[in-house]
Order: C-alpha cells, then structure tokens, then sequence
C-alpha cells in the first residue's frame, strides 16, 4: 500500500527541481546546533512520553510530574542555549515579528487539528465500526481532496483581503467541523461522515496558508529559516496531538467501559431469566470487557450467545415470563398441569385399588384353580366356534375370546404361587400382555391409562417450560441488542468528547489567526513578494 508514494514523490522531486528557486541566508553558520537539538528532542520526549503515560502511571504520580517537570527544565535549558548561542538552531528574535509568529502558532494548531481526522476518526472507523482500512481511507482522504480546492481559494481571497481572515476562518471552521464530528453516533451515514470530512478540509486548506504568512514579512534571507520553524511548529503540534488526544480517548474509553460493565450489568440482573442464565451472562460479560479490539470483543459476543443458547435449550427451570401474554399462557399450562397431576395421582390410585381388589379376590377364592380351568374350556370352545362361524357372529365370538382370555389371565396371575401382593400380580399381568397383545386384561388396560396421564402430565411440563424459554429467549434478544446498544452508546461518547475538546482548542486558538497578517515594520532585506512566496511553496 506505501508503495502508492511513489510515483507521487517522483512527480514532488521533479516540480521542485523545474519550478522552487533555492534560497540562501549567509548571516547563519554553517554548524550544527548539537546542544539545541538534543535539548528540544529531550523535552518534546518527556513531554509526549508524559501525555500518552499520563493514564497508565496516573496524572497525579511522581513518574508523570518529574516526566512534565524534566520536559519543562529541558524547554527552558534550550531557549537560554538558543538564546546566547552564535549558530542557534531557531532564530528566537524571528518571533519579534507577530505576524510570523501568529502564522507559527496557527500552523501548530493545524497541525494539532488534523490529528483529529486522520488518526482518531480513523480508528473509530476501523475499530468500532469495522470499516476496512480502504474503506476507512475513502473517507477520510475528503479532507485531503478538499484541500486541493481549499488553498488555491484561501491564496485568492487572502491576496484581496488579506490573510487574517483566511486563517482566522480556517481554525474557525476546523473547529465547528470538529464539534459537528461530536455528534458522531455508529448508526452515523457515510455520507454525513464525507460532509464531515469536507468542511473539515475547507478549514485546514485555509489554515495552511499560515505558513504563507509566516514568512511574509521576514527578511528574505531568513524565509528559510522561518518556514522550517513553521513547518517544525505544526509537526510539533501533531506530535502533541497524538499524544494528549490518545491519552484523552484512552481516558475516556476506560470510563465509558467502566459504565458498559455496570449498565449492562444491571440490565442483566433484572432479566426475567433463570439464575444459572444470568450467572453465565454475567461472566460471559467479564470477558467481553476484559478484552479489548473489535475481533476480539466479537469472538466473546458469539460465544455468548452460544453459551445463553445451550444454557436455555438445558435449563429445567421455569420462571414466569415478565410478559403479560407469555405470562398468561405460562399460568394457563402451570394450572393444566397441576390437574393433570392430580388427575394422574388419582388414576394410580384406582388402578393399584383394582390391582388390590382383584388379587385379593381371586386369592382368598378356594375355588380360583376351578373357576381357572372353567374359563380355559369356555376359552377353548370359543375359539372353536370363531373358526367356523362367519360374519357378525364371528366378530361376536372374537370379542368372547378376548374377554375370557383377559378373566383367565387373572385367575393364573392370582393362582400363580409366586406371585405374592397386588404388585407382583399387576407386574405378571403386564409381562403377560406385553408378550402378546392378545391378552390384554383389565389390569393391563389400567396401567396403560396411568401411563397416559403421566404423559400429559409430562406434556403439561414440558408446554410450560417450553413457554418459559421462548420468554426468556426472546427476553435474552432484546437484552442483547440492548448490550450492544449501551456499548455503542458509550463507545461512541468517548470519541465525541475528544473531539469536542479538539474542537473547542481550535475554537479557542482561532483568534490567534487575527494576527496572521500584521508586521512591526521587520522587513530588513525587503518584504517577500506573495506570488514570491507561493512560488517557492510549490
């Protein structure tokens, strides 16, 4: 991707090469400023060091203060140095003129601004929406397209007007795209996010014609020195930029995860869901938080509505729904099932009084062996009679063939000397039948109609709790899109407000660019030519 350069930085080398006319200040020295250097370096370290640290190490620790401190000492130590040095690396009696230094410090501040844009903004692109990094780019590159249009129109009006008004309006316009930019939500159009990026432009390509009016009225011998110390003032502010608006939004996104957790949390535990649920949602929810970046906090997101899902589908428990429809067919099923139990309590009840009566009966019977054979020969003779006969009286022998066989069932159950209670009878009884269903027998029939409302009592269950997790998925739904709601919410929040303070710095330093156009007479080696000026800035 970096290889796109390229061909662009072949084209700059030729335009600078066919169209810059070279400049020359022989009032300098030749000699490197070594102790300049190494003091602004150490200072502008402490300094960003100590802005993107201020969160790990706390803003009130002494690692940060003595970070502050040195970067302070290591600032002063360099103007005292540049100030009685006979090769200094800035010329400080440059910034007697207002103008250039007015332009200097409006440049500083485009350069702070731009950070907002191309660094924050993008990584909300890409980190909390999701956006490729081309697609990101295709956004935001509208504020480098707009610049193109920008200058050349800022260079126009500044050559009627002046360039007061150019760069007054340029920091004026950043700044209320910045606060625009505030409004930022995740359900924000692509196309409000290009307008966005547009007006932002506008602002930035009238800001920069500051370093244009840094050196309009230098000496021109010193207008090299003068633009490497404008353009050394906007890198200067991107640089602490970078680091005071990522340690704001570092800040501010701790704080907004913190609110995530307790939100949600709370959101969680009013779910009308079953304890074990809430207990899995909850520590599903610790490692959501716990974890940082989009690709991450997703994989923890899947895996808990997985969990919430296998949880539901494995749950015995039932709570009444909190919703008054569910709520009402949950009641309606709790009701039915407590009267199929009871009616089911009952039918065991007459089925093992049956299997008692009759065992007792046909037990304490001294003729049961007798009564028992009697039924085998009416048994046999009807079976004889079935396969001779036809028709109507055939089905009527059939029918005495099953009933015998059920009465002489009974009596070799209750003859049987292994069978000693009610419940070995009904369990012989049951075995009999089971082997072939052509002996069905009264017992067997009881059983089976027990066995039948025990599974509507168990069909009765199972329609309750099947109401009670349809409740509390649908309930688990709703709380999900409320989880990811509350954390784009906060999320989002966190960018705005580092971009209401960026918009509010540029708000601010504006009426610095009041004085972008206005000389104390420094015009040794004579004033420099605008068109002059923009020749040598091609």
């Amino acid at each position: 991707m970096f290889f796109i350069n390229i061909p662009f930085t072949i084209i700059a080398i030729g335009l600078i090469i066919f169209f810059t006319n070279e400049s020359y200040d022989s009032t300098i020295s030749k000699r490197v400023d070594f102790a300049g250097v190494l003091l602004l370096s150490v200072a502008l370290f402490l300094l960003t060091f100590g802005l993107l640290r201020g969160n790990d190490y706390g803003w009130s620790s002494g690692t940060i203060a003595i970070l502050f401190l040195g970067a302070f000492i290591s600032l002063m130590l360099f103007i005292v140095v540049e100030m009685k040095s006979t090769a200094p690396m800035i010329e400080f009696h440059l910034f007697r003129e207002w103008t250039f230094t007015a332009s200097s410090v409006v440049y500083l501040f485009s350069g702070f601004g731009i950070i907002a844009t191309s660094l924050i903004f993008n990584f909300f692109l890409q980190n909390v929406l999701g956006d490729h990094p081309l697609q990101a780019s295709f956004i935001v590159m509208m504020t480098s397209l707009t610049v193109i249009i920008a200058m050349p129109l800022g260079n126009v009006i500044s050559a009627r007007f002046g360039f007061r008004p150019v760069t007054f309006l340029g920091l004026v316009i950043m700044g209320i795209a910045l606060l625009w930019l505030s409004t930022l939500t995740v359900d924000t159009s692509r196309l409000t996010m290009i307008m966005y990026m547009i007006l932002f432009g506008a602002g930035f390509g009238f800001s920069c014609l500051s370093m244009v009016s840094a050196i309009k009225h230098l000496p021109e011998e010193k207008s090299g020195i003068g633009s490497g110390v404008s353009n050394a003032a906007r890198q200067i502010g991107t640089c602490v930029a970078i680091a005071l608006l990522v340690s704001i939004l570092d800040l501010q996104i701790s704080h907004a995860k913190v609110a995530i957790k307790q939100e949600i949390t709370h959101t969680i535990k009013q779910l009308a869901v079953t304890p074990s649920v809430k207990q899995l949602a909850l520590r599903d929810l610790d490692q959501i938080t716990a974890h940082s970046g989009t690709k991450a906090q997703a994989r923890y997101e899947h895996k808990m509505k997985d969990d919430l899902r296998h949880a539901l589908t494995h749950s015995s428990d039932a709570p009444r729904p909190a919703d008054q429809k569910l709520a009402g067919i949950y009641d309606g099923t709790r009701d039915m099932q407590k009267e199929l139990h009871a009616y089911n309590k009952f039918m065991n009840d007459y089925v093992h009084g049956v299997d008692q009566t009759l065992f007792t009966m046909i037990r304490n019977d001294p003729m049961a062996k007798q009564i028992a054979k009697v039924y085998q020969k009416q048994l046999d003779l009807a079976i004889s009679d079935e396969q001779v006969v036809k028709g109507t009286a055939k089905e009527q022998h059939h029918q005495q063939v099953i009933e015998l066989t059920g009465m002489l069932r009974l009596y070799e159950a209750g003859t049987d000397p292994a069978v000693t209670n009610a419940n070995q009878f009904a369990a012989k009884l049951q075995q009999i039948a089971h082997q072939d269903k052509n002996n069905a027998n009264i017992v067997q029939a009881g059983q089976q109609l027990s066995a039948a409302g025990n599974k509507l009592e168990q069909g009765g269950t199972q329609l309750r709790v099947g109401v009670a997790r349809g409740a509390q998925a649908e309930a688990l739904q709703r709380t999900l899109k409320q989880v990811k709601d509350i954390k784009n919410d906060k999320i989002a929040g966190a960018f705005d407000r580092v971009f209401l303070i960026a918009g509010l710095i540029l708000l601010i330093s504006s009426v610095i660019g009041l004085f972008t156009d206005k000389s104390n007479g420094m015009k040794k080696g004579g004033e420099i030519p605008i068109d002059g000026i923009l020749r040598n800035k091609i």
